[in-house]
């Protein structure tokens, strides 16, 4: 467990009273008056006392009042214990002795996690046992699964005053946002973008990415080339399918799922939208054969095809620019973009991240030190200190979605590429926060998106309401939309 360490602070002590004499008696018919000094701690004001005789002087020591201090458990999962010393980790050692001489009433204790579905189920597990962290990095789609269980204090006092509020961009506001009250501020975002391999694009005569679902089928032919195992374009299919699916249906003009009047959470990812979406990844792989091979294999292994050039377009986020650099490309090799607009000109892409969350059950003190932590994490100044830090220790720049409307330029402190930028703002501005219940329906559309790469022959209108009434017949507070029933 690393343990974030506050300041030390000197502290003076001082003698009380002792008396010295800095005057002696003189030959004259009237004793001389003694000047007898004595040392207090921390009077507001001098006090000289006199008498017939003797004058006492308080003298004031400069001795501070101690600092009151609160100290609260952040889970952490940014912090791997065995990356220290690596460039990643020094950026955070630094940015969390920054936290300490900015703010040395607020002691903060970081526990090293490690972030997805387990995380959640920990901090469910926490709460329950009364040891949940006061300060708590949310990811969207968990907030409204953490209201309905009162996890979440409402900030409303807080956001309120927040200096920021009004600059956040709006998008962004929609998983914190619950019955017009605020249970988070936005901390970071990504977005999901579209990488090309602009190599592999010129060695066929084509100098842009593309801007449409039919660009898409008509440049991924071009670019499979099945004798060398080369395709046009890498599909995810494997338990985290509905992340990548969920752009498509948008796309085509639906939603996954959406609220009802009566707070019930209608599944229309059955309407057409969503089939057309999942027709299209069917398409993809059987009759246009643009996608890889194994439709089901991991995140890592898209990444890897990428990087070897086995697939020439990927969708990844805009801060995983870095990680293809890391991993051997060279921005000569590839490019980044927004996503294709669907058949009827929808441009929509999802956007991750977090929000900074407070503990509903802590006091007072807890709360208010977890706040003093979020807003200085999420402060413009402290963004500038993390691209000046990243520079200093050797991580790789990438962007981020900026969270305030044209607050920070972030290529005015980073070497960030030019094309990185665009993609990154084009994409904020047709950002959406995933579906709501994703925490709780994500499993299910792994079954659905694989059946259908899997087997040419499967129906997708078919699949999707089989997938939809099990989710209403298990998953409280689900209905079906008109189209499955």
């Amino acid at each position: 467990m690393k343990k974030l360490s506050r300041r030390n602070f000197l502290t003076a002590a001082a003698a009380a009273a002792g008396g010295t004499i800095l005057a002696a008696c003189a030959p004259t018919p009237a004793a001389a008056p003694v000047i007898v000094k004595e040392t207090v701690m921390v009077p507001q004001k001098e006090t000289v006392v006199v008498s017939n005789e003797t004058t006492v002087e308080k003298v004031v020591t400069s001795t501070p009042a101690p600092v009151k201090t609160t100290k609260i458990l952040m889970w952490d999962d940014t912090y791997k214990p065995e990356d220290a010393g690596k460039p990643g980790s020094l950026r955070w050692d630094k940015m969390h002795e920054k936290f300490t001489a900015d703010h040395p009433e607020v002691e903060v204790e970081f526990q090293p996690i490690t972030s997805g579905t387990e995380v959640r189920k920990a901090f469910i597990a926490a709460h329950a046992a009364g040891n949940a962290p006061d300060l708590f990095y949310t990811y969207p789609p968990s907030m409204n699964p953490y209201w309905d269980q009162g996890f979440l204090m409402q900030m409303d006092n807080y956001v309120s005053n927040w200096k920021y509020k009004d600059l956040v961009v709006e998008a962004l506001w929609y998983d914190a946002k619950i019955e017009d009250h605020y249970y988070g501020i936005p901390c970071d975002f990504y977005g999901m973008t579209l990488l090309w391999r602009k190599d592999l694009f010129a060695a066929e005569g084509l100098d842009k990415p593309p801007a449409t679902w039919d660009e898409l089928v008509e440049f991924g032919k071009k670019l499979t080339h099945l004798d060398k195992k080369q395709y046009g374009f890498g599909l995810l299919g494997m338990a985290w399918a509905s992340w990548y699916w969920e752009n498509f249906v948008w796309q085509a003009g639906g939603e996954v799922t959406t609220r009802t009047p009566d707070k019930k959470v209608e599944l229309t990812f059955t309407d057409d939208p969503g089939v057309a979406a999942l027709q299209f990844y069917q398409d993809l792989k059987y009759k246009h054969q643009i996608t890889q091979e194994n439709v089901l294999q991991d995140y890592e292994a898209n990444q890897k095809d990428f990087i070897a050039g086995r697939t020439a377009m990927w969708m990844s986020a805009n801060t995983s620019g870095n990680t293809y650099i890391d991993g051997g490309l060279t921005l000569d090799q590839f490019g980044m973009t927004a996503l294709p607009a669907g058949p009827g000109g929808v441009k929509a892409a999802q956007i991750g991240g977090g929000y900074w969350t407070i503990n509903a059950a802590g006091d007072t003190d807890h709360q208010d030190a977890a706040w003093t932590y979020a807003d200085w994490r999420t402060n413009p100044d402290t963004w500038i200190f993390n691209w000046q830090t990243e520079n200093e220790v050797g991580v790789t720049p990438t962007p981020w979605i900026p969270v305030y409307k044209g607050l920070l330029n972030q290529a005015e402190f980073q070497d960030v590429p030019e094309e990185w930028v665009k993609a990154s703002l084009d994409t904020g501005k047709i950002a959406r926060t995933e579906y709501i219940f994703k925490d709780k329906l994500e499993p299910y559309f792994a079954a659905p998106v694989q059946t259908v790469l899997t087997d040419a022959k499967a129906d997708c209108k078919a699949v999707l309401v089989d997938a939809a009434k099990k989710m209403a017949s298990e998953v409280q507070d689900t209905v079906l939309a008109k189209s499955a029933e």
